[in-house]
C-alpha cells in the first residue's frame, strides 16, 4: 500500500472508525462516503435515515447478473444456454447471496431494525456492489465480484449439479403424471419489512406440507424441498 492511501485510509478511518470492516470487505477507501452509508442502509430504519439501500439494489442486482454470465460464459466454454442459464439462476439466487454476505460478515455493518430477515443481507451485498459500481466501474466490479466474492465462497461447480428449484421440479413430475400441483398461501403476518408467509402445498387436493418464509416465493420453495426427495427422488 502506498503512502498516500495509507494516509488516506488512516484518515477515512479517524472520521468513521466504525466502518474498518467496510475497507476490508471492498479492498479500498470510499470516496463518496454517503453512497455506501446509503448502501449499508435498509429501509426498517429509513425515519432515520434520508435514504436506504433499496436503489443501489436494484442497480447492483443488475450489475452482479451482468458479471454472473460472462463469469460463466468462459468457465464453461462447451456448455449449452440451458446450463449457463440455471447456472447462473443459483448463483445469484437469494440463498447464494445470503451465504456470501455471511462470509463477508456484512452483518456487521448493516444498519437495519429486522429481527429475523436474512435475504436483507443478500439484498444489502447487491446494494454494496451498486456502490462499488458508481466508484469504481465496471472492470473493478467484475473483478472484485469473481475474485472476492464468487471464487473464495462458492464452489461453482458443485452448485451447478445442484437442484435449481424444487418448486419447478414438482411441477414437471406433476405435469408429467397428471397431477395438480397447488400452492395456497394461509396467513401472512408481520410488518412489510419483516412480513413472513405461511404456504400449504397440496397434490391433488391432499395437503402435504407446510412452509413458512419471509417471501411467498421461499416458502413455496421451501415447502416443495420438504417433499422433494420421497416423491420425484426416491
Amino acid at each position: 500500500m502506498s503512502i498516500t492511501n495509507i494516509i488516506k485510509r488512516y484518515r477515512f478511518l479517524k472520521k468513521f472508525p466504525h466502518h474498518h470492516h467496510l475497507i476490508q470487505i471492498i479492498g479500498f477507501v470510499p470516496k463518496d462516503i454517503k453512497l455506501f452509508e446509503e448502501a449499508l442502509t435498509h429501509k426498517s430504519i429509513k425515519s432515520q435515515e434520508p435514504k436506504h439501500n433499496e436503489r443501489l439494489e436494484y442497480l447492483g442486482d443488475a450489475v452482479f447478473g451482468m458479471v454472473v454470465a460472462d463469469y460463466l460464459y468462459t468457465l464453461y466454454p462447451e456448455k449449452n444456454e440451458g446450463f449457463l442459464t440455471q447456472t447462473r439462476s443459483k448463483l445469484v439466487s437469494r440463498k447464494t447471496l445470503n451465504k456470501i454476505a455471511s462470509e463477508i460478515q456484512l452483518n456487521t455493518i448493516l444498519k437495519h431494525k429486522v429481527n429475523d430477515n436474512q435475504s436483507i443481507f443478500g439484498n444489502a451485498l447487491e446494494a454494496l456492489i451498486g456502490a462499488i459500481f458508481i466508484e469504481k466501474g465496471y472492470n473493478y466490479t467484475a473483478q472484485y465480484i469473481t475474485q472476492k466474492l464468487i471464487v473464495p465462497f462458492i464452489n461453482v461447480k458443485t452448485l451447478a449439479k445442484e437442484v435449481g428449484s424444487y418448486k419447478g421440479k414438482l411441477l414437471e413430475w406433476g405435469q408429467s403424471k397428471k397431477i395438480t400441483i397447488d400452492f395456497k398461501i394461509k396467513s401472512s403476518k408481520g410488518k412489510d419489512h419483516e412480513k413472513k408467509y405461511e404456504i400449504e402445498l397440496f397434490i391433488d387436493g391432499q395437503s402435504q406440507a407446510i412452509a413458512t418464509e419471509t417471501s411467498i416465493k421461499k416458502a413455496e420453495e421451501l415447502a416443495a424441498s420438504k417433499i422433494y426427495q420421497d416423491l420425484i427422488n426416491p
